[in-house]
């Protein structure tokens, strides 16, 4: 496991948890909500890495780039303009709303002197940045993703067709996975407040967006007319013919993604421990780090190049929803 001195965002995230539960800010349920959201965040993160390690156009991502997004540098994740059609946008917006929300729990100072934060301040912050990054995906899902060239800094990377599938899929079995931990967690009072029930308006109405617009068959009709008719013996056309066996192991990535909870079992079934990591399994993403793909050579790559970048909910809304709250205590 990470030190408490490491710079993982995901690390970091799971630190002020901690402090927060030992400072009696917040209770042991508050905790364990707060590390298995945090868990299934950091999933979604290396399974979206991994499934682009096998892509066609592996060899000219920017991977390191990628995965110092999840890096933090004075309490704060280090600023990146990453771009509007980057499938690791939303990931990375939320990521620095999350991380900004907990610091300001962490320094929060109860004005009724009581060292125990205002009833579900937790949750309706968490909740907020929640929606915020349903907005988010939901812009994003339909569109063509690129990424960043390892080789040009200028230049981005189209994402084939085969290899949104399983971006997009990833993240929908991520979504679901963190609204059974909500239904988990959130007792009947919380299931009541305004924010969660805006965020699951959001998440019900991202869910009819993607299976109406966005799917794997929506998509797939789309993207005939450009499928070639030169096919080969098993009727497979020549450009998809050596992708069948990577296809796979992606399918085994985004199935993976979900792997917490089986298909069939009802939410009131499930308990918190299903949604936490045991202790062989945790950030296993800093020996993927570590892998030869990450090896000294490659790290070498690295562009330093970053800049402030707000997005459309970005951090202003976050800050303006907080001021709204405390005002409302």
């Amino acid at each position: 496991m990470f030190h408490s001195t490491s710079n993982y965002l995901f690390a970091v995230m799971l630190d002020i948890s901690l402090d927060l539960f030992r400072s009696g800010k917040i209770e042991a349920i508050e905790d364990q909500f707060l590390r298995a959201s945090v868990h299934q965040l950091d999933r979604l993160f290396m399974n979206l890495i991994r499934v682009l390690t096998i892509s066609e156009t592996a060899d000219n991502i920017d991977f390191e780039y990628y995965m110092k997004l999840a890096y933090v540098s004075n309490g704060e994740l280090k600023k990146s303009a990453i771009q509007p059609d980057d499938p690791f946008r939303p990931i990375y917006e939320h990521s620095e709303n999350l991380l900004e929300t907990l610091n300001y729990l962490k320094e929060f100072s109860n004005p009724e002197g009581s060292a125990t934060l205002p009833k579900d301040l937790m949750v309706k912050l968490v909740l907020f940045s929640k929606e915020t990054f349903l907005m988010n995906l939901n812009t994003s899902l339909c569109k063509q993703y690129r990424l960043k060239s390892i080789n040009d800094p200028h230049k981005r990377i189209q994402v084939k067709l085969v290899t949104k599938y399983q971006i997009n899929k990833i993240y929908m079995k991520y979504l679901h996975v963190q609204q059974e931990i909500f239904e988990v967690c959130l007792n009947i009072s919380q299931k009541k407040l305004p924010e969660f029930i805006g965020e699951l308006a959001t998440y019900d109405r991202l869910i009819t967006s993607y299976n109406e617009f966005c799917s794997d068959e929506k998509l797939k009709k789309i993207n005939q007319i450009s499928l070639t008719l030169n096919k080969n013996e098993n009727g497979i056309p020549h450009e998809r013919r050596d992708r069948i066996e990577i296809d796979d192991k992606s399918n085994g990535i985004a199935n993976e993604s979900t792997s917490v909870f089986p298909d069939g079992l009802k939410s009131e079934a499930q308990t918190l421990e299903q949604f936490l990591p045991d202790k062989t399994t945790l950030y296993d993403s800093r020996n993927f780090m570590l892998s030869e793909r990450f090896s000294q050579d490659s790290r070498s790559h690295l562009n330093n190049k970053s800049s402030n970048s707000i997005g459309l909910y970005g951090n202003v809304s976050l800050f303006i929803f907080i001021l709204l709250l405390l005002g409302s205590l």
